[in-house]
């Protein structure tokens, strides 16, 4: 079950990128924010945990997998604080911060993306003390690396249970926005069914409607912890049906 689950979030990540790129072969940069809060691998007092099993990463070597070297692809860590130089430094898993920038998705390349890939964990995984969730900070990151990209299609993908801490749980909506007026598309996958504030069901929906004109959106996970994304004009109406 847990192969099968993996293999179909990368498939779907996959699909939901290069669909709206209309190419696989269209020339297109991919930057993951993935969350490594506690909440993503311990159960705590606001629920289950959100991925025990690292499905997120074992999707993102998957989508890595059945990219083309006209891709690049790239790693933001979501926890805390920025790493050093503004975050564009080797981040720890108690940091948002850059695990690699964009790199090429061919043989060299790819070898490099699943060594980072491999390297990463949730605070609770790596024996630190809990801390905030800035997901406004990650996509701040985000704003910067993709802001110097000219590939003709951009893909911030975040993948995280919604449990911001430390901030506005909605003030990341603005950056997410701002990614999207800026040329990106912005895809939201909100892994498990923690309903925290500021990535509700229902607030799933209303971000899907504001990102979607530009080929982003936002989605929850069905059930059983697996997750999926999909192209914002199907993604309308999955949320209500999470319970």
């Amino acid at each position: 079950m847990r192969v099968f689950a993996s293999a179909l979030i990368a498939a779907q990540l996959f699909v939901a990128t290069t669909v709206i790129a209309h190419a696989q072969e269209a020339p297109a940069d991919v930057l993951f924010i993935l969350d490594s809060s506690a909440s993503v691998s311990r159960d705590d007092w606001r629920g289950k945990a959100s991925d025990p099993n690292d499905l997120r990463l074992t999707a993102v070597r998957a989508f890595i997998r059945l990219a083309t070297p006209s891709m690049r692809i790239g790693l933001v860590n979501l926890s805390d604080s920025l790493s050093g130089n503004e975050g564009l430094d080797r981040s720890t898993a108690l940091q948002t911060g850059l695990v690699i920038n964009l790199t090429t998705a061919n043989t060299r390349g790819k070898a490099v993306l699943y060594e980072a890939v491999a390297s990463m964990r949730t605070t609770h995984q790596a024996g630190l003390e809990d801390g905030f969730t800035y997901t406004s900070r990650a996509l701040s990151l985000t704003e910067r690396v993709l802001g110097s990209s000219d590939a003709p299609q951009k893909y911030a993908i975040v993948l995280t249970d919604g449990d911001m801490t430390g901030e506005d749980p909605r003030g990341w909506w603005t950056n997410a926005v701002r990614l999207k007026e800026r040329g990106v598309n912005v895809v939201v996958l909100r892994l498990n069914r923690r309903e925290p504030p500021g990535l509700t069901n229902s607030e799933l929906q209303q971000l899907n409607a504001t990102l979607a004109s530009r080929g982003g959106g936002a989605h929850c996970g069905p059930p059983r912890g697996s997750a999926r994304v999909l192209p914002a004009d199907v993604l309308r109406h999955q949320c209500h049906n999470i319970r």
